[in-house]
Parts: structure tokens; sequence; C-alpha cells
């Protein structure tokens, strides 16, 4: 049993969630977003909810359960909040190179005389 796949996505209030044949649908203030669903699992929407259940009780059903609802869940997030990534650029020490480089020039000028 999964311990993810057990709790159902709640939609805030300005968030439209549509289910269409094999498509879902989530309308919000930032977009709109759609997802694919897998035949695996069950999708129901009701009471302002989206439950995410295995369609059988295969263990490829049971594996996807979790990760299904977590997309959903994803889906929900991204049209309510939008995504942000947030990047660290760390800069290193400058090494004295010169000495690296007289190595390999040397090294380099070593082995053409020694292919001649």
């Amino acid at each position: 049993m999964s311990r993810i796949g057990k709790r159902a996505v709640a939609i805030p209030s300005g968030v439209t969630a549509n289910i269409d044949g094999k498509t879902l649908s989530v309308k919000g203030p930032k977009g709109t977003l759609d997802m694919g669903l897998s035949d695996l699992i069950e999708y129901t929407l009701e009471d302002g909810e989206i439950s995410v259940k295995p369609a059988n009780d295969t263990r490829a059903a049971r594996n996807h359960w979790g990760m299904q609802r977590t997309m959903v869940s994803n889906l929900v997030e991204g049209v309510t909040e939008g995504s942000t990534v947030s990047v660290t650029v760390r800069r290193r020490r400058a090494r004295s190179s010169s000495f690296s480089s007289a190595t390999r020039m040397m090294s380099i000028s070593m082995c053409r005389k020694a292919s001649k």
C-alpha cells in the first residue's frame, strides 16, 4: 500500500481540474497543465479532490500508484504557485597555472621530438 497514493490531492480555489478520456487538465492562475493518464491507475475527481487508486492488484499498478499521485499534485502546484529554480554559483580560487602549463609544454615538445 502506498502511503503517498492514499492521500487525495486537494484542488484549491481558483483551480479547475478536468478528466477527459486519457488526459488530466488542470487550469489555474499561472496557466494550464496537462498530463496523460496511465491505464494502471484509476483517477476520480470529486468534492474538490483528485483521488488516485490502482486499477488492479498487480505489482506494476501498485508501483505506479504513489508516483502518479505525486505527478497530479505537481500539476496542481504548478498552476497555483508556478516553478522556481535557484542556482548557486561558487567561484574557485585561481591557481597558479604557470607551472602546469610549462610542464604540459615540456611534455608536448618531448613527445614531438620522440615521434620524429
